[in-house]
């Protein structure tokens, strides 16, 4: 039953996150000004979440002192926003409270 609904108020949460950032930063919102903001956001409210650059993606690594929900919660969301502006999500991982993700890298 909490997977379940992790997994709708991701969803949900993502919504609302590219609305505000397209409400502040214009309809057409780039990768990259998600990243800033995702970025931002996780520094202001003192959480862990680092971004390593790969040859071929992005790994997202979440890990919260508040325990597993959370921190699934929280890589969920991210994840669902990046796949609402255009971009593939592979490799979502779990374990214990680190939870990961990659955004696939499109050769231009």
């Amino acid at each position: 039953m909490i997977k379940k609904r992790i997994d709708e108020v991701a969803k949900f949460a993502a919504k609302i996150m590219i609305t505000e950032i397209k409400t502040q930063e214009g309809t057409n919102l780039s990768y990259l000004t998600l990243v800033d903001h995702v970025v931002k956001w996780i520094k202001i409210n003192h959480l862990i979440f680092n971004k390593i650059e790969k040859e071929n993606c992005d790994l997202f690594i979440s890990k919260h002192e508040l325990g597993r929900n959370w921190s699934e919660l929280e890589c969920k969301t991210y994840a669902n926003a990046f796949e609402l502006i255009g971009k593939a999500i592979s490799n979502i991982e779990f374990e214990d409270d680190i939870f990961s993700f990659e955004v696939v890298k499109h050769k231009k």
